[in-house]
């Protein structure tokens, strides 16, 4: 997302974060508990956004303690997670990095507790932190798109990115991640491709969830979202088909109405052919029956890069269309001036706007916030105003060649 001064050179975050990139690895590895430090230059005023690289399992590199507010809102290294939050009520994020592994303060149960009774209730089994935000199962979903990189698009890529290699890149953070002091790669189950054949698939992902969901035991399950089936047996109940799963996961009807209030846009564009709506719930299992503790949903492009309207979902496949190379930031810190889209492969980066709403006062000032603060910190901009023009303005050149882009500058 940012460029990144390693010895008087810019390299791209993009190209310095890819773990694979054994390249990239080489020059950390060059640079690591050297006497000069990395520079992020995100923005141009002269506060410390040091970095430091830090040897993990590979070389990684990690904003310097108490800088993290320095970055601007859309930097990779933006966040208040080493310092007390004024956000809510000065408490810690629910989300805190220590030392390369992610700590995820959950607020969905995963446990059942038996009383004595033989009743069976749902709690919440994190430790209670009174000074200390919880994150939702939705703020978890673009935890591990964020932190796998899901939002970064690389044209050079030679084929369209499928739910496979998702569960790949999420599947390795949640290796380095624990919620409710279990680690997350042991709860969380995503439906897969075996052998490109669907019976075998469906066999082999209906064994791995009945073993995920061990009694009284929840699994954080993402999945694609097939269609909403409502229940013969209950009221109001309602049955979640995902792809790739033959049993459905049952939504009592409490928790179908909370759905469909939170989610009710989404929930109604699941059969749309140019989009995904994925869903992420805890899900128990009684038996063979499979009941949905929490859920929330997420709209995503066929490329499953999420997208929060119809405007940025043309914006972003117009964007795969013309080989460019771009992330899209997601809201995960609350940032004031988080851009919509950012073009990686000109010069500089570029912010990309959507302004949408032109009937509310409220929208307008921000906007108009927005645009100051780009050009008092000299960060180009491009926009586009829908109901001014409904055809996308034409995008900045690249610069660089295609084969060069996404390297270092």
């Amino acid at each position: 997302m940012s460029k990144i001064l390693i010895n008087d050179k810019q390299y791209n975050h993009s190209w310095l974060s890819d773990m694979e990139n054994d390249d990239a690895q080489n020059l950390l590895h060059r640079h690591h508990q050297s006497l000069y430090r990395p520079v992020c230059c995100c923005l141009t005023d002269l506060k410390n956004r040091e970095l430091t690289i830090r040897k993990c399992t590979r070389f990684i590199l990690a904003r310097m303690p108490n800088t993290g507010e320095n970055h601007a809102p859309w930097c990779d290294f933006f966040g208040n997670s080493d310092n007390l939050s004024t956000a809510n009520g000065r408490t810690l994020p629910g989300i805190i990095e220590r030392n390369g592994i992610f700590d995820v303060n959950l607020c969905s149960y995963l446990n059942l507790e038996t009383k004595s009774g033989g009743t069976k209730v749902q709690i919440a089994t994190q430790k209670s932190y009174p000074s200390r935000s919880t994150t939702t199962l939705l703020g978890l979903l673009l935890f591990l798109f964020h932190q796998a990189k899901i939002n970064h698009w690389n044209p050079e890529r030679l084929y369209d990115q499928s739910f496979n290699n998702v569960r790949k890149l999420v599947s390795g953070v949640a290796k380095k991640s624990i919620t409710n002091e279990i680690q997350l790669s042991k709860v969380l189950f995503m439906p897969e491709w075996l052998d490109n054949n669907v019976t075998t698939s469906k066999k082999a992902n209906q064994k791995n969830l009945f073993k995920k969901t061990k009694p009284g035991k929840a699994s954080i399950l993402i999945g694609r979202v097939n269609c909403l089936i409502g229940s013969k047996k209950e009221i109001g109940g309602i049955g979640v088909s995902l792809n790739l799963l033959d049993d459905l996961l049952w939504m009592n009807s409490e928790l179908a109405v909370k759905a469909t209030q939170s989610f009710g846009q989404l929930i109604s564009e699941i059969k749309k052919t140019d989009r995904h709506i994925l869903a992420i719930c805890t899900v128990f299992r009684t038996g063979n029956y499979y009941t949905i503790g929490d859920i929330a949903f997420l709209r995503v492009s066929k490329q499953f890069i999420p997208v929060d309207s119809s405007h940025e979902l043309r914006l972003e496949n117009h964007l795969v269309a013309e080989k460019r190379g771009f992330i899209k930031p997601l809201r995960l810190d609350g940032a004031l001036f988080l851009p919509d889209f950012i073009l990686t492969d000109s010069k500089k980066n570029m912010v990309m706007e959507i302004f949408g709403i032109d009937n509310k006062p409220e929208y307008q000032a921000q906007k108009e916030k927005k645009i100051l603060f780009y050009r008092e910190n000299n960060i180009p901009y491009w926009e586009w105003t829908p109901k001014k023009d409904d055809s996308i303005p034409p995008f900045p050149d690249c610069p660089l060649s295609q084969n060069s882009c996404h390297l270092k500058f």
